[in-house]
């Protein structure tokens, strides 16, 4: 295994020292990334590292590997500019590694442009957005995705290799080290499986396969296992120390009310029905409204299609099946949860950017179809280089929004009451219709329910601009909501309603 360690590091080594690979691919990161890190926004969870870190939720939600993360790097607080650095260089680790993974494995079918094509359009995937502008999770996703890729990797040069049992027993534990952080990174790890698989095929090496497959899926399966005790252990050790919160992570598969399974035939029917209408309904609006799913479809259809007419000239089915799995494997979780969650697609950039390397390949040697598709790629890289900026700037300019409203509600308060020891309350929500961001969530009015508290993310936000008004409780904000009732129209269309121990903000006002 130490050679084959040395192999991949001359592999990165000589990436990295290449002006015609590292230049390029730090000009689309800059491109990508460069707003977000230079201008920083505050968003949905991104002051909840006093629960997340300092306190016990994401332990409640067993991910003990993510606690273990930020509290070892003491991130305990919002970081601007210096987390998103360091989530940015991991993406462009990432596309390094699985460059030299692509290079080692296909050796001279693959040069140092379609490595720089790969990992640009890898990096520049728009879809990061979801899980980048997360502070209190977007470490723990590229962490947790960074190594089920290696772990992946270890099995399978392992497998064809020297099968050492140390070397499975290490890449299960990374397995549950990473499910601790964000379980979706599983998803990852099939994809690479595949993808190993298909080159393989691609390199004629047909022999133990399915083997190879089902060694895996034992690691994996003992890793997730791993995962569950551990993740129980903790829940139990929180129960003991009278810790435990609720989990409001969504983990669970098809999270539905266990009561369900008592109630009669037609209405368990009739829901099951309506969540997979939704599912559907979700999937045709991202279809039609958002380019990295576009993408994907596209590039599947193309990369199948192909396949198709190889399997049907060489008669032979194995890379055709393979190329399947690899496109469905990005399916699964989405499939199992029945909704469309963003940030367990960290494994659609992946396929993205090998299918776009496939397709690539396809025409590389068609003398007319050559220089077109360079000029698509280039363009489609440049595309989502801009459209990914354009969402940290729409998101920067949401935040930019709230944060007027926010000194705005302060000052008013200040202005027309006497706060001082006055818990505050919120009644209705922002109209954020003129924004033009209606596809980014608004902190404000996000945390008139967070957590199932009445508007403490709210006060919490307003308080980061360096106020210091009182959150109120749930048992306060009913006593609010009773003497709210009483009141003329007129006081009720007022911005702020100051009552004998409360204030009350009108957010519909702002």
């Amino acid at each position: 295994m130490k050679k084959t360690i040395d192999e991949y590091k001359n592999e990165m080594k000589s990436l990295i020292t290449n002006p015609r690979y590292i230049v390029p691919i730090i000009f689309v990161a800059i491109l990508s990334y460069g707003f977000a890190i230079t201008h920083y926004s505050i968003g949905v969870d991104d002051l909840c590292f006093d629960r997340y870190v300092t306190g016990t939720y994401i332990l409640s939600a067993k991910r003990w590997g993510t606690w273990l993360l930020y509290n070892i790097l003491n991130i305990k607080e919002f970081t601007p500019f210096w987390l998103e650095f360091i989530v940015s260089t991991f993406m462009v680790i990432i596309a390094i590694i699985l460059s030299a993974f692509l290079k080692k494995q296909l050796k001279n079918k693959i040069n140092i442009w379609e490595c720089v094509i790969f990992s640009s359009i890898f990096i520049s995937n728009p879809i990061i957005n979801h899980f980048f502008m997360y502070q209190s999770t977007n470490l723990a996703v590229v962490i947790s995705n960074l190594l089920m890729i290696i772990s992946a990797i270890l099995i399978m040069e392992n497998y064809f290799g020297n099968k050492k049992i140390g070397t499975y027993i290490i890449s299960t534990i990374f397995i549950t080290i990473s499910l601790s952080m964000y379980e979706s990174c599983a998803q990852t790890y099939l994809v690479v499986i595949f993808i190993s698989i298909f080159i393989k095929l691609i390199n004629k090496e047909e022999k133990n396969l399915f083997k190879f497959f089902c060694t895996s899926i034992v690691c994996l399966i003992i890793g997730i296992l791993g995962y569950l005790i551990t993740g129980k252990i903790t829940l139990l050790i929180l129960e003991k120390l009278g810790k435990r919160k609720p989990n409001y992570a969504r983990t669970l598969i098809l999270s539905i009310d266990k009561r369900i399974w008592a109630w009669p035939d037609e209405i368990r029917l009739l829901l099951w029905k309506r969540y997979f209408y939704n599912f559907i309904v979700k999937i045709m609006y991202d279809i039609k409204h958002y380019y990295p799913f576009i993408a994907f479809i596209i590039f599947s259809l193309i990369a199948i299609i192909s396949e198709m007419v190889k399997s049907y000239i060489a008669n032979k089915n194995g890379r055709l099946i393979t190329m399947l799995l690899i496109i469905f494997s990005n399916l699964i979780l989405i499939i199992m949860k029945v909704e469309i969650l963003y940030r367990i697609q960290f494994s659609w950039i992946l396929t993205t950017a090998f299918l776009v390397l496939y397709i690539y390949k396809i025409f590389e040697n068609k003398k007319i179809f050559k220089y077109i598709i360079n000029i698509v790629i280039v363009f489609l890289i440049i595309f989502q280089t801009r459209n990914l900026n354009q969402i940290f700037y729409k998101d920067y300019k949401r935040f930019e929004k709230e944060k007027a409203i926010a000194n705005e509600i302060a000052m008013d308060i200040i202005k027309e009451t006497d706060y001082e020891n006055k818990p505050i309350a919120y009644i209705n929500t922002l109209d954020m219709s003129q924004s033009n961001n209606e596809d980014i969530e608004s902190i404000i009015n996000w945390g008139v329910g967070a957590f199932y508290e009445k508007g403490t993310e709210i006060t919490k936000f307003i308080n980061n601009f360096g106020y210091d008004f009182l959150s109120i409780s749930k048992e306060e904000y009913e006593e609010v909501k009773e003497q709210y009732e009483v009141l003329d129209e007129e006081t009720k269309n007022k911005k702020i309603i100051e009552l004998q121990d409360y204030i009350i903000v009108n957010l519909e006002k702002y």
